[in-house]
């Protein structure tokens, strides 16, 4: 029975282990192209526009005010405290986002950026509309 070495001391690779660290390579770059574009892309087509980079900031500022809803009412369900005044900021952040999407809307250039403002728009209605 023969001892075989440490492969990176005698420098055998197998082709599994390069295929793995090619595949986690390549997630990282599109994970870092996602989180900085907002667009799942190996190479990014262009930098975002600053509207694009506005849109993108007003999503994730919904889904926090969606977040805040979702964590009151598990609160609510837990302890059975009063957790109106959370639900009421989070529809007044969204109405704050729904007025600035108002305004940047127009100025969005590319349609999957206005495609996904009338996304975040529907998104917000049906927001208001369940927590009115």
């Amino acid at each position: 029975m023969s001892c075989r070495p440490f492969s990176i001391l005698t420098g055998r690779v197998s082709m599994k282990k390069v295929f793995i660290l090619a595949a986690v390579l390549v997630m990282a770059v599109v994970g870092f192209n996602y989180m900085t574009t907002g667009e799942l892309t190996l190479m990014p087509a262009s930098s975002l526009s600053d509207e694009e980079r506005q849109l993108n900031d007003l999503r994730d500022e919904f889904a926090d005010a969606q977040r805040q809803v979702a964590s009151a009412s598990r609160s609510a369900g837990l302890s059975g405290l009063d957790t109106t005044v959370d639900v009421q900021d989070a529809i007044s952040i969204a109405k704050r986002i729904e007025e600035s999407l108002k305004r940047l809307t127009p100025r969005l250039t590319s349609e999957s950026a206005k495609a996904r403002a009338a996304r975040l728009a529907q998104d917000i209605r049906e927001f208001r509309r369940q927590y009115r």
